[in-house]
């Protein structure tokens, strides 16, 4: 249940007022009106009616507060807002729960005097003690139309952070047993010998592979020797 409290500007209401709120609340108005006032004109200009008489605007205005006063009584039905207000993004709330159908009714009556209603609400309005943002027509039907305020979320800074010193590679060795330290290749026979190191001489093998046939002859000779015993 919304608690409305006196000047409603303490922080730990649900529904903070901002400095903007009746600039959007007046645009929110108006994006209604002139839906509402476009809607009613096309219907005229459907039914082929002259416009060029003052009975006809007449007629005009009326079928603008008629819309009008669907429109908001639908979309607050339906989602708790009129078009204006969705696009303001701001919305009705009741002081007992969801907006109920006789709410709606109550507090969109002067919907059908467009201009001169609201102005009429608003005025009327200002003698409410409970909050400064009801208006008569609010208060009548115990609703108010609050702001929906995007809660800003506080996101921890980012810290850079250096990445690790690369370890340092670790010499591999094949490690040659003794006994195959000299012999032959398993394949093609020829012979091979480790060399000491700085020994540049010849030794039948290049990166442990057999020169002549390419046969890796380290592995070849511990599978074969393990296989034998």
């Amino acid at each position: 249940m919304y608690q409305m409290e006196e000047n409603n500007q303490d922080d730990n209401i649900p529904y903070p007022m901002t400095g903007a709120y009746w600039s959007k609340r007046v645009f929110a108005y108006v994006i209604d009106l002139v839906i509402s006032f476009l809607l009613a004109l096309s219907l005229m200009l459907v039914f082929n009616k002259d416009l060029s008489t003052p009975v006809a605007w007449g007629i005009v205005y009326v079928m603008t507060a008629i819309t009008m006063y669907l429109l908001s009584l639908l979309f607050e039905l339906l989602k708790s807002a009129s078009i204006g207000k969705l696009i303001m993004k701001m919305k009705v709330i009741s002081l007992y729960g969801e907006v109920t159908f006789s709410q709606a009714i109550k507090r969109n009556l002067l919907s059908l005097l467009p201009v001169i209603g609201p102005l009429l609400d608003m005025l009327l309005g200002k003698t409410s003690q409970l909050d400064e943002r009801q208006k008569l027509l609010d208060k009548f039907s115990d609703t108010l139309v609050v702001e929906v305020l995007e809660a800003e979320v506080e996101r921890p800074r980012a810290h850079y952070h250096p990445p690790p010193p690369p370890t340092p590679k670790e010499k591999m060795s094949l490690g040659f047993p003794d006994e195959l330290r000299t012999g032959k290749c398993p394949r093609c026979n020829a012979p091979f010998r480790m060399l000491k190191e700085g020994d540049e001489s010849f030794s039948g093998l290049w990166n442990y592979r057999c020169t002549w046939c390419n046969t890796k002859v380290f592995e070849t000779n511990v599978r074969k020797r393990y296989l034998s015993q």
